[in-house]
């Protein structure tokens, strides 16, 4: 659910908070409500005579000048309402209230990314119709490919696009933004009304980044006003969904936390504590809804609660594990930490050249291989009490903020510091030194050897004179 809310509320601050409270006392948001139809209080009892053994209810109710939609159902139709509401080809046809639902729904397939391409209708965008006289504009994020260590020169962003024929050609201008920088413009004329196509190269500055915030913006000026229709109607641009951006860039074998805003086309686990608690699942509910606002896509989400883990089932998905620091689970993957929680302190990884401590430590994001498959990932969350949950939500409710998660380790001080941590790079270099090429290490150390005894002796004798 979090998840397909996200590719709905694209490029928006975003963030869910999960309650298990009394959902009919005053507040003050919207809510969705989800649970077996017996524990819920919908007054319209006709509707509850409606619902049959295995039925799902679909339910929108005003309460206090608020919406609660109802997701319920008996027995497996609670399954049956989720499905549906998750299915766009659905939702989009229904228009009564509420939805009796009988019979499980297809979910539409997850995509899978081509490599080094991102189309615009994979970000969740079939078309983009930018309408309306004189300034208007639209903007998206997107993000460094999953695998790409870094994107170099000839990458480049393809936009394609249609616009009105009654636009003056003279006045009329199509311009691609990147990063609030306008990169380079293209009248809207007669020679491109039906296949237009702007193509701008990633700046040299700009390809170091994580990922883009991409705007269009779009002057439409009308050649002759008609009275008789809406500016909507004669004066727009649409941004087809085939629109690319083409990624040249290094391949990654190593791992890195920003892949994961990326999803998986796999089913992706959640290793959850046995009862989680609400602002357990308000982190993770807001990580998975980010993963959808990010790549417009759903992925198949599934969770592992406390120790009932199945190593067979999960040794070919990357896992996503959130827990305390002194999390008794974390035994089972102390082998996969680059920082583990040891009392008061962290253990690190020998020669990784950095130090924190636990006094001022919120959380910690870290990424290494499974330690169950050494192709998949491993992301863990750890964190310090409820209110470090709730700094981390803060934190990342800001559209941009996950850019700043990367590398291995992540953390987050009690002060709302963020640090990021690149430590595979550092660990490389001294394996290639000492293990790859021995014969140069053996020679520096002779070298060394030969300069302080040469040395000792010049002074001995000297001392001697």
């Amino acid at each position: 659910m979090a998840n397909d809310l996200g590719t709905k509320d694209r490029f928006k601050n975003l963030s869910y908070i999960v309650s298990f409270d009394d959902p009919y006392k005053a507040n003050k948001e919207n809510q969705i409500i989800i649970g077996d139809i017996s524990k819920l209080t919908i007054k319209e009892e006709k509707i509850l005579k409606e619902v049959g053994e295995d039925d799902g209810l679909i339910y929108l109710n005003n309460f206090k000048d608020n919406l609660q939609l109802y997701i319920s159902g008996r027995g497996n139709g609670i399954r049956k309402a989720l499905n549906y509401v998750l299915t766009p080809s659905q939702v989009s046809l229904t228009e009564k209230n509420p939805v009796i639902v009988k019979s499980t729904v297809e979910r539409e397939k997850a995509v899978e990314d081509l490599k080094g391409v991102i189309r615009l209708k994979d970000l969740g965008y079939q078309n983009v119709v930018i309408s309306g006289s004189f300034h208007q504009s639209t903007s998206f994020y997107v993000t460094v490919p999953k695998g790409y260590s870094k994107i170099q020169e000839g990458s480049f962003i393809e936009l394609r696009f249609a616009h009105s024929p009654a636009l003056d050609p003279e006045k009329s201008i199509i311009t691609l933004y990147i990063d609030g920088i306008p990169i380079k413009s293209e009248k809207l004329d007669g020679k491109n009304i039906e296949n237009g196509i702007l193509r701008v190269n990633i700046p040299q500055d700009k390809l170091n980044q994580l990922g883009w915030n991409i705007e269009i913006k779009v002057y439409h000026y009308l050649s002759n006003v008609d009275c008789d229709k809406r500016y909507d109607e004669v004066a727009w641009t649409r941004i087809d969904g085939d629109s690319l951006f083409y990624f040249v860039g290094e391949s990654s074998k190593e791992t890195d936390l920003s892949d994961l805003w990326k999803g998986d086309r796999k089913e992706i686990y959640v290793w959850l504590s046995k009862n989680p608690s609400s602002y357990e699942l308000s982190l993770i509910s807001t990580i998975v809804g980010k993963v959808g606002q990010i790549t417009g896509s759903n992925y198949i989400w599934k969770v592992i609660w406390g120790e009932d883990l199945k190593e067979d089932l999960i040794k070919n998905n990357s896992i996503i594990f959130l827990g305390r620091f002194n999390d008794d689970r974390l035994n089972k993957i102390s082998n996969a930490l680059w920082v583990k929680p040891e009392g008061e302190k962290f253990l690190f990884k020998k020669d990784l050249g950095l130090y924190f401590d636990g006094f001022n430590t919120e959380v910690i994001f870290q990424v290494d291989r499974s330690p169950f498959n050494k192709s998949e990932n491993l992301y863990t969350i750890l964190y310090n009490d409820d209110s470090s949950l709730l700094k981390t939500i803060d934190f990342l409710e800001k559209v941009n903020n996950v850019s700043k998660i990367y590398g291995q380790v992540f953390i987050l001080t009690k002060l709302g510091n963020v640090h990021s941590f690149k430590l595979i790079g550092e660990r490389t270099s001294l394996l290639r030194l000492f293990e790859i090429k021995p014969f140069l290490v053996y020679l520096i150390i002779l070298i060394i050897v030969i300069l302080i005894t040469i040395i000792s002796i010049y002074y001995s004798r000297k001392k001697m004179k």
